[in-house]
């Protein structure tokens, strides 16, 4: 067996800024809904508490997040109700895990008409990478939309129903 024991490490321009491997994880942060989102239109809103804010440490680092949210999804008028959600970039409004720019996306639905025996509770997890191209702090947020005209009130993160959301942001080298 090898033992590697060093004193000091030393980086280009400082010890923060010491090169690792590619794939090394650089660091993490995360994020725990705190409260129920109600929703009922196809206007995207943020989750309450589901926000994170990172400061990458290399401009060419990757950022991979991981969503996790619980969601009620109530009848309503329509034969399918259901929703969606995306990351939003909130100093530049870049947005990224919404694959469904028409709003017919769902990610989490169900379908049956407009009857309260149609419904569906369940959990919905999302994952993502994003290209920070700085080191300067940004601010994320998970939204969530009613899609293709859901009408029901749906409940997001209800905490007596279910786990709630959570999010992990972790800096990737590369």
């Amino acid at each position: 067996m090898s033992t590697l024991s060093v004193d000091t490490i030393t980086g280009q321009t400082a010890a923060a800024n010491v090169k690792l491997p590619a794939g090394t994880i650089l660091q993490t942060v995360s994020a725990t809904s705190s409260g129920v989102l109600q929703h009922n239109s196809a206007t995207f809103t943020n989750l309450p508490g589901m926000t994170i804010t990172i400061a990458p440490k290399f401009s060419n680092s990757k950022l991979i997040f991981w969503v996790q949210i619980h969601g009620y999804i109530n009848t309503g008028g329509q034969v399918w109700q259901g929703g969606d959600i995306r990351i939003i970039r909130t100093d530049n409004s870049t947005t990224f895990m919404n694959p469904y720019s028409s709003g017919n996306g769902y990610g989490m639905a169900h379908a049956g008409g407009g009857t309260s025996t149609h419904r569906i509770m369940d959990y919905m997890t999302r994952t993502a990478e994003h290209l920070p191209a700085s080191t300067a702090s940004k601010t994320y947020n998970i939204q969530w939309r009613n899609t293709d005209a859901s009408t029901g009130t749906h409940d997001i993160n209800e905490p007596t129903y279910g786990g709630g959301g959570h999010m992990i942001c972790q800096e990737i080298s590369v």
